[in-house]
């Protein structure tokens, strides 16, 4: 059935939409808190930081940065 294919996919879309949001949340808390270890805890292992001055590559690099 076409209509509950497309109605997956927007559960689908939401669930991802949220588990964003709730990470930006973290992330500004814990910025916001000096808490380092907590602010790298939000970026994946392959994470790409690139603010055009340089470039961080992994969670460790990353690490590195905070």
């Amino acid at each position: 059935d076409p209509m509950s294919v497309d109605l997956e996919a927007k559960i689908h879309w939401l669930e991802a939409l949220e588990r964003i949001r709730t990470v930006k949340h973290k992330y500004f808390i814990y910025l916001n808190k000096a808490r380092w270890d907590d602010v790298v805890s939000c970026f994946t292992e392959d994470a790409v930081i690139d603010d055009s001055l340089v470039t961080q590559t992994s969670r460790g690099e990353i690490t590195k940065l905070f």
